[in-house]
């Protein structure tokens, strides 16, 4: 802790708040009195002369002329032979603007620019109203302009224009400002001696706390401090002391409870990463340093940053210091082939230094699972939908329609029973595949000679392919042996639906090419079309179940976007693989690789 300068001591800052206090009070009382007696001396001023002029003789007196211009000489004697106390200069301006007379003793009658006299004020005077203003005359003097209106008759005749000199009523305003900021600066000093004595009186226990304080910041416990009193500042002391004593009781439990939490950390499922707002890093258990690639080696003198933005770009520092500032964010983040959901929010230590902490969990199964639910679900609806909705209208029109056509009900009705064949055929595929995925499927593995299946499934396409004109070519030699353990039935039902598909989707007059080899004790069969082709975006979802790359194309074919499904499965579950390359308009090529066998004995006995 640096040395605390002598401002920064509590003792100055209640001395500068009694001061602040003080010359606030004074400042905002002399303010007012000072406005108050400023607005007293200027109301008296105006009423005293306003009085003056309407209750003495001279506005009577001068009010008998009709025309003031005309009897100049006798406003003058009137003008002259009013009481001389009155000190205010006095002009009377007939109608025409013009001044008649004047008190002022030895001046000649002048204009009234000449006399400095304010022309807009007068003008108000001969419309008929009386006004006030205030203003300097040509030496510079403040001055109060007040105008009368002359009326004979009820006619107005002039006006009369008094000047009263504000000099001597400023000087006494001065005096009185002058008074009060002795008086502040005097209240000014009492302050800061009594404000010294009393925070003396304070701050002196307060140290002692202080103290005690820091010898516990410094591990030193045990030691009671005595604060005489029974205030505020005596409460703190014994809550101090009190809380000396629980402190040590607590450090022995925290020491134990840091150690459960070191080993729940270390041994959590989850990837936790804790660091301050700087991109210090405080804590990165064993399963974030393995989801983010890096070792204890990686992670000594290095920045959050350094080791986080290989991993996304989206957890950089300032962007989820940022995504904080409001709430906890979630994030779901794709990283190697694998999906984690990112949980992280601010957090304060003991020391009230704040900081982010990440949980990393993997989800990438989950995610698969919840995803695979919800497409199987949206699926198997709308495949059913189709036909249902074809069976209904069909049948309704049927049964409400008198159809005198027998050729064309018998149309409707194959219709109808066309759709129930494909919605049996996706029950049925529904039913295998789920056979398939829950290891219930009745296997009957044997040696088989998988080129042999192979020529049989060929054959049994042959009039599917002559029908389209398709050459279909054998690049094998059928006495070919590559034997493997499968079951006979579902390699053949495997090798009926590549080789249909590749019928499909190959239009009439091309060419189809099947190929078999052995390669590394693997039978390699590799069915080749020249067909429409896949595109290159559809290649990664062609074996999820009803994903038709057309969907329109697919139906009027009669297929139910399961076939390639359940080859992978089957294909898989023999212990092969299955494998789709394609470039659209140029044609598909699927490989299947299945483990060959040493065929012993006779095969095929039963």
């Amino acid at each position: 802790m640096g040395k605390r300068r002598w401002w920064n001591s509590i003792s100055w800052k209640l001395v500068f708040v009694y001061f602040v206090l003080v010359f606030i009070a004074t400042s905002i009382l002399g303010m007012f009195i000072i406005d108050r007696m400023d607005d007293y001396y200027m109301k008296s001023i105006r009423n005293n002369i306003s009085r003056t002029i309407k209750q003495g003789e001279i506005m009577s007196s001068i009010s008998v002329f009709e025309d003031l211009q005309n009897n100049q000489d006798k406003v003058k004697k009137i003008v002259d032979s009013w009481d001389k106390s009155f000190k205010e200069e006095v002009f009377i301006i007939d109608k025409d603007m013009v001044i008649v007379a004047t008190n002022n003793v030895g001046t000649d009658i002048k204009s009234i620019d000449e006399q400095d006299l304010d022309e807009n004020l007068i003008i108000e005077g001969l419309l008929g109203k009386d006004r006030v203003s205030d203003g300097r005359s040509g030496s510079g003097k403040p001055v109060k302009n007040m105008v009368f209106t002359i009326k004979h008759a009820g006619k107005i005749t002039g006006a009369i224009y008094v000047r009263s000199d504000l000099s001597t009523a400023y000087a006494a305003i001065d005096k009185v400002k002058s008074f009060f900021i002795k008086a502040m600066i005097l209240s000014v000093i009492i302050t800061v001696l009594v404000g010294l004595f009393i925070s003396r009186g304070i701050t002196a226990p307060i140290k002692k706390i202080t103290g005690k304080a820091m010898d516990m910041a410094n591990g030193n416990f045990g030691d009671e401090i005595e604060i005489e009193g029974n205030d505020e500042i005596g409460d703190l002391g014994d809550s101090l002391n009190f809380l000396d004593k629980r402190i040590s009781t607590l450090l022995g439990e925290l020491s134990g409870e840091k150690t459960k939490l070191e080993a729940i950390l270390k041994n959590l499922s989850n990837g936790v990463v804790v660091l301050y707002l700087d991109g210090t890093l405080i804590h990165v258990n064993r399963v974030a340093k393995k989801i983010l690639g890096i070792d204890d080696d990686d992670i000594e003198n290095k920045k959050y940053d350094d080791i986080i933005k290989y991993f996304s770009q989206e957890l950089l520092l300032e962007k989820i210091e940022k995504n904080c500032r409001l709430l906890g964010v979630s994030d779901m983040i794709e990283y190697g082939g694998s999906i984690f959901d990112i949980r992280y929010d601010r957090y304060k230590d003991e020391e009230g230094k704040e900081g982010i902490i990440l949980l990393i969990q993997d989800i990438t199964e989950r995610q698969k699972l919840e995803k695979a639910q919800m497409d199987f679900v949206a699926n198997v609806s709308h495949e059913l939908k189709t036909p249902l909705t074809t069976i209904k209208s069909y049948s309704e029109t049927l049964s409400e329609t008198y159809m005198a056509d027998f050729e064309m009900s018998r149309q409707f009705l194959g219709i109808i029973s066309d759709e129930a064949d494909r919605m049996a055929r996706i029950v049925k595929g529904l039913l295998e595949l789920s056979k398939l995925d829950n290891q219930l499927a009745e296997w009957n593995f044997k040696n088989e000679n998988t080129v042999e299946i192979l020529n049989t499934s060929v054959k049994k396409l042959s009039i599917m392919a002559e029908s389209k004109s398709l050459q279909v070519n054998k690049i094998y030699d059928d006495d070919l042996k590559l034997p493997a353990l499968v079951d006979k039935d579902k390699l053949e039902q495997v090798f009926l639906n590549l080789i249909s598909n590749a019928i499909k989707y190959t239009d009439e007059g091309r060419r189809i090419d099947i190929d078999a080899y052995r390669e590394d004790k693997k039978a390699i069969i590799v069915i080749s079309d020249t067909g429409i082709g896949i595109p290159a975006e559809s290649i990664s979802r062609i074996f999820e179940r009803f994903y038709c790359v057309d969907k329109a194309r697919t139906r009027s074919q009669g297929g139910t976007g399961l076939g390639l499904p359940i080859s992978k499965q089957i294909i898989e579950q023999t212990g092969g693989s299955i494998d789709i390359e394609s470039r659209v308009g140029e044609g598909t090529k699927v490989t299947v690789k299945l483990d060959m066998i040493t065929m012993r004995g006779t095969p095929n006995i039963e």
